[in-house]
């Protein structure tokens, strides 16, 4: 391994021959970005004027990207007679394209408004088969999510973005000092009645050790199938130590009303790490999720404008700018996504510590985080000692 900045080579998605896979060139194109963002543009939106209206203030490569997918997918409609209908279908696969991710496939199919397959009811869908697995049900979660303030992370949220990632077998929620009592008695009123403090008091090392700085107390739950749930207590927001893992992939979360990857390349198995020079722990976490399928790179590797792209390390970001995924839950659908978001965070905004590895020369090469009035500046990104990943 190359030791400057703990770079790791760059994994091919080519074949054996050297030629990308057809995956693999979408990968490598610049569509599904612009899905992303033309999805964050056109979501919600039902009356034909307005998205008519939205639609003509697309960019001409937004629209040239959706002409040309509308040529690829049409006609479809014998081929996949369960798309549009009430109940989840199975992703379609254009004549021109091998898609293996759903989520992409979904992304199209809300983007061009044609043939519409509900993907915020697929991704409930999958997230309470995932908890039911863990003898409980989304329908319950949710509704005290939202009373306690309290979001799920960590690797529980990819397999609802992604099938065939991995089987969780264990919960990760965020909650505050205010409300982590409520959340604990919840839990013990569904079987988990084997509830330990790992931190500060426990004797072993716990994981999210690089976030400790603002975590308060870390509680593992167990119930008698062995299944296990961990309450991470934030000092200052649920969401403040999310903005500070190693890298994209897991900076996502599920709040009450929906499903937001703060990165938009995660639907599609791309991240960028957020350690210089990571500790061997750190590795060990970023191998861990490229085994699960992800492409994590030490710097944005696709062509882009630095400080502008969303993915550049050296943007700063926020959670009510255009370059994230929020997919709103059917209860929430009528309601604007970023007032949504708000229940996470009046302000949060931050930026990546690899800004110095990326191809644009920077002195703002510190990473940041401002969330509410909870502030983690340069000391923490650049020595912390993390001992454990979510």
């Amino acid at each position: 391994m190359n030791q400057q900045y703990g770079k790791r080579p760059r994994r091919s998605g080519g074949s054996a021959t050297g030629e990308l896979s057809p995956t693999a060139a979408w990968r490598e194109s610049k569509r599904p970005r612009i899905l992303s963002k033309v999805h964050t543009t056109l979501q919600g939106v039902s009356d034909p004027t307005v998205k008519s209206a939205c639609h003509n203030k697309l960019s001409r490569e937004e629209k040239a990207v959706l002409e040309e997918l509308a040529t690829a997918l049409s006609p479809r409609g014998s081929r996949y007679p369960n798309i549009g209908k009430s109940m989840p279908s199975q992703p379609f696969e254009p004549p021109t394209l091998v898609f293996e991710r759903v989520p992409t496939v979904s992304h199209i199919i809300e983007a061009l408004n044609k043939d519409e397959i509900d993907i915020s009811t697929v991704l409930l869908d999958r997230l309470d088969q995932d908890l039911r697995r863990l003898t409980l049900n989304a329908t319950s979660v949710l509704r005290m999510m939202e009373l306690t303030d309290t979001v799920i992370s960590g690797s529980f949220v990819h397999p609802v973005i992604s099938r065939g990632t991995l089987v969780p077998n264990d919960l990760d929620l965020f909650t505050t000092l205010r409300t982590f009592g409520m959340v604990l008695s919840y839990f013990r009123k569904k079987g988990y009645a084997d509830c330990k403090e790992v931190y500060p008091q426990g004797s072993r090392r716990p994981a999210y050790r690089s976030n400790l700085k603002d975590i308060s107390f870390i509680f593992e739950l167990r119930n008698k199938k062995v299944y296990k749930i961990n309450v991470i207590v934030s000092k200052g927001r649920p969401l403040l130590p999310i903005l500070q893992f190693h890298s994209t992939p897991v900076m996502n979360y599920i709040a009450y009303h929906g499903l937001v990857c703060l990165y938009d390349i995660t639907i599609y198995q791309l991240g960028i790490n957020n350690y210089v020079n990571p500790p061997a722990r750190v590795q060990q976490c970023i191998v861990k999720y490229e085994h699960r399928g992800f492409e994590i790179w030490d710097r944005f590797e696709e062509e882009h404008t630095c400080k502008i792209d969303g993915c550049c390390a050296q943007t700063i970001r926020s959670l009510f700018d255009r370059d994230m995924v929020h997919f709103q839950f059917p209860d929430s659908a009528e309601i604007p996504h970023g007032e949504l978001r708000k229940s996470e965070a009046e302000v949060a905004v931050w930026r990546l510590a690899t800004g110095a590895m990326c191809k644009a020369t920077t002195n703002d090469d510190a990473g940041f985080v401002i969330c509410d009035s909870e502030y983690t500046g340069k000391a923490l990104f650049k020595l912390a000692d993390p001992d454990g990943c979510p």
